[in-house]
């Protein structure tokens, strides 16, 4: 599989969001895009391209993985952060 190169399939992004009964400001809450860019997008001023265009696809294929993905993330985040203040209260209990 070394040097293929995969090339992601352009997405029509108010078709999708529309098909998902979502309001720009709804999808773009859940996916991370900014309103901005997400209009741009719709008029067609500009096209998603790089990692966004990648994620649209995810998105189009799967969303609830992205879903998933992400409520991980924060998960784990507040996870780690609860570890930390933990070891730094720990740190600063006086010895006996």
């Amino acid at each position: 599989m070394a040097g293929t190169f995969f090339q992601p399939r352009e997405v029509d992004v108010a078709a999708l969001r529309k098909r998902m009964r979502m309001t720009q400001k709804q999808f773009c809450r859940r996916f991370g895009f900014t309103l901005a860019t997400l209009r741009h997008w719709e008029r067609g001023d500009r096209k998603p391209r790089g990692a966004a265009l990648v994620l649209l696809n995810v998105v189009r294929q799967n969303p609830r993985a992205v879903v998933a993905a992400l409520i991980n993330t924060q998960f784990r985040d507040r996870f780690m952060r609860k570890i930390a203040r933990d070891k730094l209260d720990a740190d600063r209990e006086p010895f006996e």
